[in-house]
């Protein structure tokens, strides 16, 4: 968690939204590499958020 408070990554907040109120449940982070023209995406959930499902793609409307 110490990497990712540092430098320039850019940071999103998950949230649950399965009861309806949305709920906090995890943080995501692209680390740009910039020499390289790429990122990486890393996502980290709360203990009691996994095995739920929050990561999986939802189907086309």
């Amino acid at each position: 968690m110490a990497h990712q408070l540092r430098g320039e990554n850019i940071r999103f907040t998950i949230y649950d939204r399965t009861s309806g109120e949305p709920v906090p449940a995890g943080v995501a982070t692209l680390l740009p590499d910039h020499a390289v023209r790429t990122a990486e995406y890393i996502i980290m959930l709360a203990p009691e958020a996994r095995g739920r499902g929050l990561g999986t793609p939802r189907p086309p409307a």
